[in-house]
Protein backbone atom coordinates (compact mmCIF):
# COMPACT_ATOMS: atom_id res chain seq x y z
CA UNK A 1 0.00 0.00 0.00
CA UNK A 2 0.96 3.98 -0.07
CA UNK A 3 2.46 3.56 3.73
CA UNK A 4 4.24 0.69 3.54
CA UNK A 5 2.21 -1.06 6.17
CA UNK A 6 1.06 -4.54 6.92
CA UNK A 7 -3.11 -5.14 8.15
CA UNK A 8 -3.77 -1.69 7.13
CA UNK A 9 -7.14 -0.27 7.91
CA UNK A 10 -9.06 3.16 9.05
CA UNK A 11 -7.60 5.59 6.47
CA UNK A 12 -8.82 9.01 6.46
CA UNK A 13 -7.44 11.87 4.10
CA UNK A 14 -6.78 15.49 5.21
CA UNK A 15 -6.08 18.50 3.04
CA UNK A 16 -3.61 21.21 4.34
CA UNK A 17 -1.31 23.89 1.96
CA UNK A 18 -2.68 22.40 -1.24
CA UNK A 19 -1.62 18.40 -0.51
CA UNK A 20 -3.51 15.33 0.61
CA UNK A 21 -2.33 13.47 3.79
CA UNK A 22 -3.64 10.04 3.98
CA UNK A 23 -2.90 8.55 7.05
CA UNK A 24 -4.27 4.90 8.30
CA UNK A 25 -3.26 2.45 11.23
CA UNK A 26 -1.23 -0.33 10.72
CA UNK A 27 0.02 -3.41 11.97
CA UNK A 28 -2.84 -4.89 13.84
CA UNK A 29 -4.40 -3.62 17.18
CA UNK A 30 -1.75 -5.16 19.45
CA UNK A 31 1.73 -4.71 20.12
CA UNK A 32 2.92 -3.60 16.46
CA UNK A 33 0.13 -1.49 16.27
CA UNK A 34 1.06 2.44 14.55
CA UNK A 35 -0.10 5.85 12.75
CA UNK A 36 0.96 5.53 9.08
CA UNK A 37 0.86 8.34 6.98
CA UNK A 38 1.54 9.00 2.75
CA UNK A 39 1.03 12.20 0.59
CA UNK A 40 -0.20 13.91 -2.74
CA UNK A 41 -0.47 16.73 -4.51
CA UNK A 42 -4.06 14.89 -5.51
CA UNK A 43 -6.69 12.98 -3.95
CA UNK A 44 -6.75 10.29 -5.97
CA UNK A 45 -3.06 9.82 -6.04
CA UNK A 46 -0.26 8.63 -6.35
CA UNK A 47 0.35 8.99 -2.48
CA UNK A 48 4.21 8.74 -1.37
CA UNK A 49 4.81 6.90 2.27
CA UNK A 50 6.52 9.23 4.61
CA UNK A 51 9.99 8.04 5.24
CA UNK A 52 9.79 8.67 8.67
CA UNK A 53 6.80 6.07 9.06
CA UNK A 54 6.19 5.05 11.74
CA UNK A 55 4.70 8.81 12.96
CA UNK A 56 3.54 7.28 15.90
CA UNK A 57 3.72 3.93 17.78
CA UNK A 58 4.78 1.90 20.89
CA UNK A 59 6.13 -0.93 19.42
CA UNK A 60 9.68 -0.05 20.15
CA UNK A 61 9.21 0.15 23.68
CA UNK A 62 8.72 -2.61 26.32
CA UNK A 63 5.30 -2.98 28.04
CA UNK A 64 6.10 -1.25 31.38
CA UNK A 65 5.33 2.44 29.20
CA UNK A 66 1.73 3.25 30.69
CA UNK A 67 0.38 3.52 27.17
CA UNK A 68 1.12 1.12 24.32
CA UNK A 69 -0.43 -0.61 21.53
CA UNK A 70 -1.08 3.01 19.37
CA UNK A 71 -3.28 3.73 16.28
CA UNK A 72 -6.19 5.02 14.45
CA UNK A 73 -5.10 8.46 14.97
CA UNK A 74 -7.02 11.59 13.77
CA UNK A 75 -5.86 15.00 13.32
CA UNK A 76 -7.71 17.88 15.09
CA UNK A 77 -6.87 21.91 14.18
CA UNK A 78 -8.00 23.82 17.19
CA UNK A 79 -9.12 27.35 16.88
CA UNK A 80 -5.68 28.93 17.83
CA UNK A 81 -3.76 26.91 15.29
CA UNK A 82 -2.65 24.07 17.41
CA UNK A 83 -3.11 21.02 16.03
CA UNK A 84 -3.33 17.55 18.26
CA UNK A 85 -3.87 13.93 17.34
CA UNK A 86 -6.59 12.03 18.77
CA UNK A 87 -5.24 7.75 19.37
CA UNK A 88 -6.55 4.86 20.83
CA UNK A 89 -4.03 3.26 22.94
CA UNK A 90 -4.41 0.60 26.26
CA UNK A 91 -3.41 1.35 29.33
CA UNK A 92 -0.72 -0.98 30.50
CA UNK A 93 -1.69 -2.02 34.27
CA UNK A 94 -1.23 -5.21 36.32
CA UNK A 95 0.58 -7.89 34.25
CA UNK A 96 0.81 -5.54 30.92
CA UNK A 97 -2.85 -5.92 30.36
CA UNK A 98 -5.82 -3.72 30.77
CA UNK A 99 -9.44 -4.11 31.86
CA UNK A 100 -10.36 -1.06 30.00
CA UNK A 101 -9.49 -2.36 26.18
CA UNK A 102 -8.93 1.01 23.95
CA UNK A 103 -9.20 3.95 25.05
CA UNK A 104 -8.43 7.46 23.20
CA UNK A 105 -5.49 9.66 23.97
CA UNK A 106 -4.64 13.10 22.95
CA UNK A 107 -1.41 14.10 21.93
CA UNK A 108 -0.03 17.04 20.49
CA UNK A 109 1.29 17.22 17.27
CA UNK A 110 3.07 19.57 14.94
CA UNK A 111 3.61 19.71 10.81
CA UNK A 112 6.87 19.40 9.75
CA UNK A 113 8.39 20.69 6.35
CA UNK A 114 8.74 17.68 4.03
Amino acid sequence: GACGGVWVEGPHIYKKDGRYYLLVAEGGTGYHHAVMAAVSDAIRGPYVSDPRNPLLTSRHLSYQYWVRNIGHADFVELPDGRWYCVVLGTRSELNASSNMARESFLVPMIWERE
